[in-house]
């Protein structure tokens, strides 16, 4: 029996709509073009009742030990959470998958940029998050800047950085885009997300000739019913859209925007990038890395007034065309389909 390369274990599409869940996918389907066997575990069971979900996952970490047993892994890949819920999931698991297989290469892909705040927190969360790097053999970051929150926790794991990329990459950009006052937001239905800010930015009166359309699954049905209560005629509420429609409702758009109250390196942003969309986000994670610490439409997260002068000054904006363009060069430089693969085939030789 063929020994196998990678099993993936975590959330997929089109079970789970997340960034994780993305790059799950992207992971995988980078490693099978690379020749690599792959085996995943989707543990997508966020939708259940709790009770239902604790058998689900001690179904599904059944199946995981039977595997990384049965087909001998040579690298387990998983996220690494930052939830209470989630790391003492990993206390009880990693232990155990060290037992079982001690030549199994444990990578963990750290996907927020708040570790250092869940750190600091409280002492059990510190706690937890120590324990649970000693089982892991290398960790990976989305950018410099979190290197060190891993090393103050545990300075013996590997850290290494792997930048996301975009699903929808482009060869060239449109230079004749017609700005008519349209935005877009691609986000889950999620408080964090800054959704309600957003929306109520533009039930402003100064923004009444501004059309916003937001795009999201419904993760918590009592916020999107008070969104939709109390948004005005220009303001549009959807479901999410599939990946197929993405670069259609990008380009459709004048400017993309995320004003979330916390991020990792947003794949959604990346993917405007990669069209030569415009953004207007907020500073959080590592968004300013992306877009440049000088970028005009970086706002703080949380505040409504600043969200409506920042689209009211986009709109005043002369240079929306070179502004794209330099969104587009920057992924070119640091987040192209091309580095993210190279990186992939670099961590899982």
């Amino acid at each position: 029996m063929r020994r196998v390369d990678v099993v993936i274990w975590g959330d997929f599409p089109p079970k789970t709509q997340t960034g994780i869940s993305m790059v799950n996918a992207m992971v995988e389907k980078t490693l099978l073009q690379q020749g690599k066997s792959i085996i995943k575990i989707d543990e997508s069971v966020w939708q259940y009742s709790l009770m239902r979900k604790i058998i689900l996952y001690l179904a599904l970490a059944l199946k995981l030990f039977k595997t990384i047993i049965s087909k001998k892994c040579r690298i387990l890949y998983f996220n690494f959470p930052l939830s209470r819920f989630g790391l003492i999931k990993l206390s009880f698991l990693l232990p155990l998958i060290r037992l079982i297989s001690l030549k199994t290469k444990l990578i963990s892909h750290l996907h927020r940029g708040d570790l250092r705040v869940f750190s600091d927190k409280s002492n059990s969360n510190k706690l937890l998050l120590r324990f649970c790097l000693k089982f892991i053999d290398e960790i990976i970051v989305l950018s410099e800047i979190y290197i060190d929150d891993v090393k103050r926790l545990n300075s013996k794991v590997k850290v290494t950085l792997l930048r996301n990329t975009s699903s929808i990459e482009r060869t060239f950009i449109d230079s004749d885009r017609i700005y008519n006052r349209k935005f877009l937001c691609i986000s889950n239905y999620i408080r964090s997300k800054g959704i309600g800010e957003l929306v109520d930015s533009f039930r402003n009166d100064e923004l009444k000739d501004f059309h916003l359309t937001i795009y999201g699954n419904i993760y918590d049905t009592i916020f999107f019913d008070d969104l939709n209560n109390k948004k005005t005629k220009n303001i549009s509420l959807e479901q999410a859209i599939s990946r197929s429609d993405l670069d259609k409702k990008l380009k459709e758009n004048d400017c993309f925007i995320l004003p979330s109250w916390n991020e990792g390196q947003p794949l959604v942003i990346l993917e405007a990038m990669s069209l030569g969309v415009p953004i207007i986000a907020t500073q959080v994670g590592d968004i300013p890395n992306m877009l440049g610490n000088d970028y005009p439409f970086l706002v703080k997260p949380m505040e409504i007034e600043a969200l409506k002068i920042s689209i009211l000054n986009f709109d005043r904006f002369l240079n929306k065309p070179e502004l794209g363009r330099r969104l587009y060069n920057s992924y070119l430089n640091s987040f192209s389909n091309k580095i993210f693969n190279e990186k992939i085939s670099n961590i899982f030789a």
